[in-house]
């Protein structure tokens, strides 16, 4: 079955962030560098994060273009990264790789990285604390009890500490990462 650039967000949802951990591909700790409102690539339309990439708190080698630089892809990505605390701060993203998805995909694709959902996946560190980027929205779309509302104002501490508990405890850090050569781009 061929998968079409829309169909990146999976719309999953998760009720705790060990559930969410044990179930997605890469945790990482990173700063978002920039947002491109048009795609990275000619296939590809819509919005891009440039994200530096500070440790890795689950996952494999990531694929990168640039050292310690990953790309995160998709149409929920803006929505979480403009109502976000400033680049300066750390930020927890909860991603899979574009590539991992299988059918559909092309060249250039293992660049890529996406958040299965427009709403769970990103979280900042700021002032030690945990804020959800658009966690005013969230209430209002789903209810006060949402995951991850839940966590808005914990320790940010406290929600590394979750997410290596459910990882099994270790990291890397981003210095390990690998970048590898551009390849060509195709139409979708």
């Amino acid at each position: 079955m061929d998968m079409s650039c829309v169909e990146m967000v999976e719309e999953q949802e998760w009720g705790s962030v060990a559930q969410m951990t044990r179930d997605i591909d890469y945790v990482i700790i990173g700063r978002p560098i920039s947002i491109e409102p048009r795609g990275i690539a000619a296939y590809y339309n819509g919005p891009s994060v440039t994200v530096a990439v500070d440790q890795v708190l689950k996952g494999g080698e990531l694929t990168s273009r640039q050292p310690n630089v990953i790309q995160v892809v998709g149409a929920g990505q803006v929505a979480l990264f403009d109502n976000s605390p400033p680049p300066s701060v750390p930020h927890v993203m909860f991603l899979r790789n574009v590539a991992e998805k299988g059918a559909g995909m092309q060249p250039g694709d293992e660049y890529l990285y996406y958040l299965p959902t427009t709403y769970q996946n990103v979280l900042a560190d700021v002032d030690g604390q945990v804020v959800v980027p658009i966690a005013h929205q969230i209430a209002k779309w789903f209810g006060p009890n949402m995951f991850p509302l839940e966590l808005q104002g914990m320790s940010f501490d406290k929600l590394i500490g979750q997410i290596r508990d459910a990882v099994g405890g270790g990291s890397r850090d981003a210095k390990k990462l690998v970048p590898r050569p551009i390849p060509g781009y195709f139409a979708c």
